[in-house]
């Protein structure tokens, strides 16, 4: 039976591959901590719609109206990526749809950037 020798034969892992696998992690974790900042963002708004839904279900609302509290609801919570244009308030059946579609680009690096696109729905009984 022929031994190995283990130390000629295992080096373990190379500069290169260290290199490569420090550069991809750094690389994620950058993104990450790029794009939290608009989940965190989108998380909000879905709270404010939530309550939207809770504090006028039953009343008599208008789309002007719901409009108004929305855009100050998101006002306070400092929502900024959400446009005027991007809120829609629709009267169907009975009820009132709240619908925002928005997108944010983030910059990652240079001139890549990511593109995050969000749709929420509320919908407010009258």
């Amino acid at each position: 039976m022929k031994t190995i020798k283990t130390s000629k034969h295992q080096c373990g892992i190379g500069v290169i591959s260290l290199l490569l696998i420090v550069l991809i992690s750094v690389s994620a974790i950058i993104v990450v901590i790029k794009l939290t900042p608009s989940y965190l963002e989108n998380y909000t708004l879905k709270s404010v719609l939530q309550g939207v839904e809770q504090d006028f279900a039953g009343k008599k609302n208008t789309p002007t109206k719901l409009r108004s509290v929305v855009q100050k609801r998101l006002l306070t919570n400092n929502i900024r990526s959400v446009k005027p244009l991007d809120v829609r308030i629709i009267e169907v059946s009975k009820n009132m749809q709240i619908k925002i579609e928005y997108e944010v680009r983030k910059p990652l690096v240079g001139n890549i950037s990511a593109v995050l696109s969000f749709s929420e729905l509320a919908e407010v009984p009258n």
